[in-house]
């Protein structure tokens, strides 16, 4: 079911852990960057974490054969997630403006949080950052596989098959979870592995410039005792983060959800939960600015209290909900949230804003005529070079004889009917006239 708005428990008391001193808040609501963000599953008996899910703006899953990307839609997450993923904020690992560009560094630093908060015992650490740095592989990386395999089960080339056996031996000796001893003994899987450094350029292209990129991973681990989550805003987004999203672009916050065996995957849940929070632009300026554990609190509580509620019974919740033609701008929905704070809103604040405002009264001679000018003056050129595109071209020619074809046709018939006197009339009314 999707979220309602609902009145929320006090804050609970938990550890908090930063590291350096946040920057403050810019007042005037700095654009925060556009946000990529992937989901990485390691299952049972696997050797590797796996993309499974990603978000630009709306979700898309990999479907059940593997093979490929579904179509985008609207995120619908269950109620109970959304308070769980609350509930692991407020009492779980909170890592504020960690500054580091080492994977490894991160994870150490996150373990010795777990370890600290006696969350986990001591003697876990070394599994835990062993299991976290196994090889992260993506979904492209497994279309190209199989491509390859394709071709070379097609054409029988010698070099492409033995290729394919070397990439099939090298996933067949990595260490699974359960037989991960040591930190090096990843590494060393990691470098052998074929396709640990490639990445998603094509998908890259479709990103806005200066895109960043929010990592999560999920599993199920037979030796826990206790779910375990952590949340990590770097100060600076690294780009030397190898592998660990299938695009080229700096990552920013990365979040862990561990925990032990659970019936319906409960972790996968709130991870999708997690993802769909950082694909609210709101969320995201909201998470940017945040300085501590409570920032982070209120801006779950803002996302549920801009969400709506589904009633179970009255819809499918296997029914994908297509994206929206036209979604709610983000200066609108802060606009809905002063005003349910209670907050003066300056209703002429965006009277002279975007490309379709009115004309309005200034009392000045051609005044409201010269502002609606200077106003749309940046689109102007814009305007024209949309005139010349091909596909304006093409919809001009194919109006015109779209309008064009009736008329001839009329003219024709009518040609017919009248016998070719069709400008009779005319030459009558010239001769009275005259």
């Amino acid at each position: 079911m999707r979220i309602s708005t609902a009145t929320m428990a006090p804050l609970m008391d938990g550890a908090d852990f930063n590291l350096g001193t946040p920057e403050p808040a810019d007042e005037h609501g700095a654009e925060s960057a556009a946000l990529f963000c992937e989901m990485l599953e390691l299952r049972p008996g696997q050797s590797s974490w796996r993309e499974t899910v990603r978000w630009v703006k709306f979700e898309e899953d990999v479907e059940e054969d593997g093979n490929r990307w579904s179509k985008p839609f609207v995120a619908a997450l269950k109620l109970h997630a959304l308070m769980e993923l609350r509930n692991c904020i407020s009492s779980g690992s909170v890592l504020l403006d960690l500054q580091t560009n080492n994977l490894n560094e991160i994870w150490n630093t996150l373990v010795n949080e777990w370890v600290r908060m006696d969350l986990v015992p001591a003697s876990y650490h070394e599994p835990l950052v062993a299991t976290l740095m196994q090889p992260y592989r993506h979904q492209h990386q497994f279309q190209r596989s199989i491509i390859a395999r394709n071709k070379s089960s097609d054409v029988l080339d010698p070099a492409s098959s033995s290729s394919m056996r070397k990439y099939n031996q090298s996933l067949a000796t990595m260490p699974s979870v359960n037989s991960m001893s040591s930190v090096d003994t990843l590494s060393d899987a990691l470098s052998s592995s074929p396709t640990g450094d490639k990445t998603n350029k094509r998908f890259f292209k479709k990103l806005p410039p200066g895109s960043e990129a929010a990592s999560i991973l999920v599993a199920e681990l037979e030796f826990l005792r206790r779910p375990l989550t952590g949340f990590v805003r770097l100060r600076d987004a690294s780009n030397t983060f190898r592998g660990l999203v299938e695009v080229p672009v700096p990552v920013r916050y990365v979040f862990v959800a561990l925990s032990p065996k659970t019936k319906g995957n409960r972790v996968r849940e709130l991870g999708r939960t997690m993802g769909t929070l950082f694909s609210d632009e709101l969320f995201q300026h909201e998470v940017s600015k945040a300085r501590d554990r409570h920032d982070l609190l209120t801006a779950i509580d803002d996302f549920m209290g801009s969400s709506t509620v589904l009633p179970p019974g009255e819809w499918n919740p296997k029914i994908r909900i297509e994206p929206p033609t036209q979604v709610q701008s983000k200066e609108s929905r802060t606009i809905q949230k002063k005003i349910l704070d209670g907050e003066d809103v300056d209703d002429h604040s965006d009277e002279h804003t975007g490309h379709g405002a009115e004309i309005k009264r200034t009392g000045r001679i051609c005044g409201g005529i010269m502002d609606d000018i200077k106003r749309k003056a940046k689109w102007y050129l814009a305007d024209f070079k949309d005139a010349l595109h091909i596909q304006t071209i093409a919809s001009i020619i194919f109006l015109y004889f779209a309008s064009m074809t009736p008329l001839v046709t009329f003219g024709g018939l009518m040609s017919t009917l009248l016998k070719g006197r069709m400008v009779g009339t005319p030459w009558h009314l010239f001769k009275i006239l005259s």
